[in-house]
């Protein structure tokens, strides 16, 4: 309250409790004569509003009405309520993961994406042929997964595309149009897809990836063609289906380089007539110097199947003070001897492909155990332990050797691996009994009838020669 206020106020409360004694009543009324003459002079509504305020009774009057005042002229705002978290297994999460299916066809694995993985927003099912988007749309109506009739904002949790593949990935460019997950299965070669699908993927989204012309991944006949599609030259050995793993990740990771970008294989198989790999992308241009380091060109003999590697590049730690700073030099040749060490047979030379590790121990151990806690999902649970359980027991180094081949090299026979420990008087290593040579593991499919598998060609022109044949 104004000071000059206070002092009109205090001058009538005086004046009250004197106003018997004469003496009293003289004081209090030159005590607020004083105060009115030094008092400024007010508007009509104050005026009013003063005169027709009731007097207070004492002091304590006073107090109260003076913080009722001050609270009229200075509001103050209540203090926050606490809000209490809210616990994570309560928290809202909503759907977020897409998916982008370049090559669907039927649509039968966009189907399956959108109601077996939890948590997927929609998913982009492409082809680029009218009668196969056409089969798309009856599949996901009669799974009721396409768009809302009552509403034009639900555009259905499976999104079908016509168009061409690349085009559809290129759209997705920009960082805010980016995927989680583009899974690529052609008819072929997936070497045309790889480009636009490497710049289509967020930031630690997953790129899954289908070859089926294992006939130039995994043989020596057509060098010229697997070179053209994913720049390396195929090994001609036992271990030429991992070679065709290593070539596809080598298109990847020099693909994914050019954008600044670098791979991580978490999951890399080679299941019947096609290779199926799975791999993160990142970006990350400090990892991109490290790609040369994980490719390699190897000198494979023709004769006994050993290999050497010769790497592309390789990384010298060099040490300031308490910093470390990685210096990237090429790789000093390894032989330049045309004829193998072990036999003398011809060397040829496979790759270049990647070198590094194809799998990530972690991810395939999650998987597998996600596969054994959920078998009656399933119904080729046997078959996934098996290759699964092969994959977590395979080494980081690249291919391998089996006791048959090198035996046939020396035109012998295969001891086993029993009678060759007791000769030599080895004692057996605890980690020689693999899990999967203790369970039953089933390595390949099961043909599901006697002579199952791809049929003949229906325009045949021997077969039309002989129905002609015979109808005549």
């Amino acid at each position: 309250m104004n000071a000059k206020r206070k002092a009109v106020w205090e001058a009538k409360l005086l004046a009250r409790k004197e106003s018997d004694g004469a003496k009293g009543k003289g004081k209090a009324k030159r005590v607020a004569e004083e105060a009115d003459e030094t008092d400024e002079p007010r508007s009509k509504k104050a005026k009013t509003d003063e005169s027709s305020a009731p007097e207070p009774a004492n002091a304590m009057d006073i107090d109260d009405a003076a913080a009722t005042t001050a609270s009229d002229t200075a509001t103050v705002d209540p203090p926050p309520e606490k809000v209490e978290p809210t616990p994570k297994s309560e928290e809202f999460r909503p759907s977020k993961i897409t998916i982008l299916e370049a090559l669907s066809a039927t649509g039968l694995r966009s189907i399956r994406y959108a109601k077996e993985i939890p948590l997927v927003k929609y998913v982009i099912a492409n082809d680029l042929s009218p009668a196969a988007t056409a089969a798309m749309r009856r599949n996901v109506e009669l799974n009721g997964l396409g768009p809302s009739r009552h509403s034009d904002v639900d555009l259905g949790k499976v999104r079908i595309n016509e168009g061409d593949a690349c085009d559809l990935m290129y759209s997705h460019r920009p960082e805010r149009l980016r995927v989680d997950v583009v899974d690529l299965d052609p008819y072929g070669t997936a070497a045309p897809f790889i480009d636009a699908a490497v710049q289509s993927i967020k930031d630690d989204g997953l790129l899954c990836v289908t070859c089926t012309d294992m006939t130039v991944l995994a043989s020596g006949n057509y060098p010229e063609k697997c070179f053209s599609n994913y720049g390396g030259i195929p090994a001609k050995a036992e271990y030429c289906h991992e070679s065709a793993l290593r070539l596809v990740l080598h298109t990847l990771s020099t693909s994914a380089a050019r954008y600044g970008r670098f791979i991580t294989p978490v999951l890399s198989l080679s299941i019947d007539f096609y290779v199926r790999l799975f791999v993160k992308v990142r970006t990350a241009p400090v990892e991109v110097k490290k790609a040369m380091t994980k490719t390699a060109v190897y000198h494979v003999c023709q004769s006994c199947q050993a290999f050497t590697e010769e790497p592309l590049g390789r990384i010298v730690e060099k040490k300031s003070g308490d910093k470390v700073n990685l210096l990237y030099k090429t790789t000093p040749s390894a032989s330049s001897s045309d004829t193998c060490v072990e036999c003398g047979g011809k060397l040829h030379v496979a790759g270049p492909m990647w070198s590094g590790p194809i799998h990530d121990p972690a991810f395939v151990k999650k998987v597998l155990e996600h596969v054994n806690e959920n078998s009656s999902n399933y119904g080729t649970n046997a078959r996934m332990k098996g290759m699964l359980t092969v994959a977590s027991e395979e080494l980081d180094t690249p291919f391998y050797f089996t006791p048959a081949k090198v035996a046939s090299h020396f035109h012998c026979e295969c001891p086993s691996l029993d009678d060759t420990a007791t000769k030599a008087d080895f004692t057996r290593h605890p980690g020689l009994e693999a899990i999967s040579n203790k369970i039953k593991l089933v390595r390949y499919q099961v043909n599901p009838q006697p002579n199952w598998g791809p049929g003949a060609r229906p325009d045949s022109k021997k077969k039309n020669k002989g129905g002609a044949a015979a109808a005549e």
